[in-house]
């Protein structure tokens, strides 16, 4: 009973029911798309701010869409290309076909930025000066599970930068949520002053890491486990959500699953 287009609703944290849908974008081109074609992606930003990109009608053409007001009313839909994007704030917009990527100023280098983004069972990082890409690296994630010893390799990886618990603490760290091959899930983190450094080695040629990483958590031993995702509102608390085979979708939180280093 609605215009055709794209919408958003919203469930308040512990609320019973969805809010009223809201127009992203209406268009009658969106009944061509498929849900595996739209790439549709939604990023929550700082104070209210929501960001929705997906693919436009156009071959290659992707659509991002802003909301200040959480959802409550959205601007005009822009066209933007993925190779002219540029981090000028610490969050990086998921764009329809790329690998989400989280976005930190070093302490040392302010003006600097530096992107970690997931690849298989490893970080891809990049340093930004502000006009172009500069030095890029890989770090290798070799994980064992604390009880039985074995290595655990994670795919499926959701990140998310935890702030510091005060601000006397400075320590940021970067939360890794994951799938192993038999479909459980873990989480782990690494501190980001332990990952900047890397940018200025020579990558290593036998694939070990160059950076501990911390023993992983077991959160679901049920092998049915899947789109895991990870948000992290505060330095205090951390929220994991994962589709289960058996329970639905599924949502952990604790303030003690990282090991900060």
């Amino acid at each position: 009973g609605l215009p055709v287009g794209l919408y958003h609703r919203r469930l308040a944290a512990g609320g019973f029911s969805w809010s009223t849908p809201v127009a992203v974008h209406l268009s009658r081109y969106v009944r061509l798309l498929s849900p595996g074609e739209a790439g549709l992606r939604l990023t929550a930003g700082s104070e209210g701010n929501l960001y929705v990109a997906w693919e436009g009608p156009d071959q290659g053409q992707i659509l991002l869409a802003h909301s200040a007001n959480n959802g409550t009313t959205w601007g005009e839909p822009e066209e933007v290309l993925g190779s002219g994007i540029r981090p000028g704030q610490d969050l990086v917009i998921e764009l329809p076909g790329s690998p989400p990527a989280v976005l930190w100023a070093p302490a040392a280098e302010p003006e600097r930025r530096i992107a970690a983004s997931a690849a298989e069972n490893a970080l891809n990082l990049a340093a930004w000066d502000g006009v172009r890409w500069l030095e890029t690296a890989q770090q290798p994630l070799h994980l064992q599970d604390p009880e039985s010893g074995k290595q655990v390799r994670l795919h499926d990886l959701g990140l998310a930068l935890v702030p510091p618990s005060t601000p006397d603490d400075g320590i940021q760290t970067l939360a890794l949520l994951g799938l192993d091959d038999s479909r459980d899930l873990w989480i782990t983190g690494i501190g980001v002053s332990a990952l900047e450094p890397l940018l200025a080695r020579p990558a290593t040629t036998d694939g070990t890491p160059a950076v501990g990483t911390p023993a992983p958590v077991n959160l679901s031993t049920s092998g049915a486990a899947s789109n895991p995702a990870i948000v992290a509102p505060s330095g205090d608390k951390l929220y994991a959500f994962w589709e289960d085979q058996f329970d639905g979708l599924t949502v952990g939180t604790r303030s003690s699953w990282l090991l900060r280093c």
